[in-house]
């Protein structure tokens, strides 16, 4: 088992919080990091080697004419 950390990214790009965990291997930990995205950017590291990053879906504000 290897240790990995994501990283949740706020709208300002600084980190909101860490989550640490093993898993077997990078495409393990893609799959774990990828659940983590909900709103927000996730980053996934292993040591000190960015393994991939996810970038949130943005939703773009609509005006609406009154």
């Amino acid at each position: 088992m290897q240790d990995y950390r994501a990283y949740i990214i706020g709208s300002q790009g600084r980190i909101r919080r860490r989550i640490d965990f093993l898993c077997e291997n990078d495409e393990a930990a893609r799959r774990r990091a990828e659940n983590l995205v909900n709103g927000h950017d996730v980053e996934l590291w292993q040591l000190n080697r960015m393994v991939c990053e996810f970038k949130a879906k943005r939703h773009a504000r609509r005006e609406i004419d009154a």
